[in-house]
């Protein structure tokens, strides 16, 4: 469950899920990805949704620790165990991921380390007198927190 891909951002979060799958050999079946506004409506309606036919999810990657709080209590209204129905994996570690029962494995991105490079690439930047994109692109680390619910 991803934001519409106007945004690299998105676009990167789902290249990285669609390659962690073909990297273990994995089907990718993109009729399962769902692009919506990351809101918790569009997530409830989304949600809705995916639990309304024959086939229901097991396991969930949300590119959003906001929408993943509300996959979770979708899951509680409606008698969905977490994990032991579904499993569900936000992206930022937001704090709150850590306080909601069950708690939900996130995947940090290291905000300070990003400000970091940003800075030092901006100034790089400035300094080389960039005026158009820069490249090389600047990657930053990301780390798994697992937690209860995946």
């Amino acid at each position: 469950m991803t934001c519409p891909l106007s945004s690299n951002l998105y676009e990167e979060r789902a290249a990285g899920f669609i390659g962690a799958l073909q990297l273990f050999n994995l089907p990718v079946h993109k009729q399962l990805f769902f692009y919506q506004q990351l809101n918790p409506e569009q997530t409830l309606s989304t949600m809705r949704k995916m639990f309304a036919g024959k086939m229901k999810p097991d396991a969930l990657f949300v590119t959003s620790d906001r929408n993943a709080v509300a996959v979770v209590q979708y899951a509680k209204e409606n008698g969905i165990s977490i994990p032991g129905q579904l499993r569900v994996i936000g992206y930022s570690n937001d704090p709150i991921t850590a306080v909601i029962s069950p708690s939900i494995t996130t995947i940090d991105q290291f905000p300070s380390v990003f400000g970091d490079r940003l800075v030092q690439t901006l100034l790089e930047m400035l300094k080389q007198g960039y005026t158009t994109v820069y490249s090389p692109p600047v990657v930053t680390p990301v780390e798994l927190i697992q937690r209860e619910s995946g």
